[in-house]
């Protein structure tokens, strides 16, 4: 039985340093050369920043994670110094804002972010720093999936994403979904969206499930929310072909006490059944 953490042999040491905070890893790597190493060079994790570190704090971290695949950037008032050392970060394929607040970005800032390489991004919450980061989805060439939360899906937000060429997975949160659903229609229809989770937006009626659902033969995969007393009507519907028109092939469904409602996901088939 090994006597000190570096007498591990380094399978082991990375299967239980994958465990440890970012802050952590820090201090760890401080205090032996073989586990700053091991942290530098094997452990990929998701680096977050929040609560207004202090940019020598950001700046230990960035540089110790340089392999961090996945980053959030919550609650804090970025200026572009905060962007610039997060720019050390070059591996990145997930970023996520979260109610940030904005003084001093500029787009200059945001381009030393390795945005080319993206894949997943979510803007959490609105103003200039949603803005800013709408007017940057050109250089997103490989996005894939975006998160948008907190804000109007309005036809500005969609000749931002409608730059995506790769947007296969949109997710809405907290957003209300009757004032949008022709646009939200329009959208899936015309750039082929295949995963839409709407199941954490408001003013969510069944009518607007069932146009986007019949509507969007690209979608495979459709995730959203119900009450308690409406989800087991909505089932029989689907299961007796009333509903979807009957493309929904197999179904997940979540009882989510927090926000008090079913969330439901649907498999879609590819096409729209003769029988509907």
């Amino acid at each position: 039985m090994p006597d000190n953490l570096t007498d591990l042999p380094d399978e082991l040491l990375i299967f239980l340093l994958v465990f440890i905070s970012p802050t952590t890893g820090v201090k760890l790597s401080s205090t032996c050369r073989r586990l700053r190493s091991v942290l530098v060079h094997e452990i990929h994790v998701s680096v977050r920043i929040q609560n207004y570190p202090r940019q020598e704090q950001m700046h230990e971290m960035c540089a110790l994670w340089k392999r961090a695949q996945s980053l959030t950037i919550d609650n804090i008032n970025l200026q572009d110094p905060h962007l610039e050392i997060c720019g050390q970060l070059r591996h990145l394929r997930q970023i996520r804002f979260l109610w940030c607040k904005e003084y001093s970005i500029t787009k200059r800032g945001l381009s030393k972010l390795c945005l080319h390489s993206l894949t997943s991004l979510t803007v959490d919450g609105g103003g200039p720093v949603k803005n800013r980061l709408l007017a940057m989805l050109p250089l997103m060439e490989q996005l894939q999936c975006i998160v948008i939360a907190g804000f109007p899906f309005t036809e500005k937000t969609v000749a931002c994403l409608n730059q995506c060429p790769r947007l296969t997975q949109l997710v809405l949160q907290h957003v209300s979904l009757r004032p949008c659903t022709d646009l939200l229609t329009k959208f899936i229809r015309q750039n082929q969206i295949s995963y839409l989770d709407v199941a954490g937006c408001r003013n969510v009626r069944k009518q607007t499930i069932q146009l986007l659902a019949t509507s969007c033969s690209s979608l495979r995969t459709f995730r959203f929310n119900t009450e308690y007393e409406d989800s087991r009507r909505w089932l029989d519907d689907v299961r007796r072909r009333k509903f979807f028109q009957g493309r929904a092939i197999e179904r997940t469904i979540e009882n989510n006490k927090k926000w008090g409602v079913m969330v439901i996901t649907f498999q879609m088939a590819e096409t729209l059944s003769d029988d509907g």
